[in-house]
């Protein structure tokens, strides 16, 4: 595995959120973050009900530029 390749893991993880275009990644521990959905403002949770919302809003903001 490279460098190269760590971000397209990130976004065919079986565990990420996608509604559209709007997509909520799960991320692995780093540094400080623990394991988890990435959402908007780099913050983190482990509850797959808040990333599914998150990922609804952001679809929806893409749709109509508000929410």
């Amino acid at each position: 595995m490279t460098y190269e390749d760590l971000p397209s893991q990130a976004f065919n993880d079986p565990r990420n959120v996608t509604v559209g275009k709007a997509r909520v990644i799960w991320a692995k521990a780093c540094g400080r973050h623990p394991e988890g959905y990435v959402l908007p403002g780099g913050h983190r949770t482990q509850n797959r009900m808040t990333a599914q919302h998150a990922a609804e809003l952001m679809h929806r903001m893409m749709l109509v530029g508000r929410y």
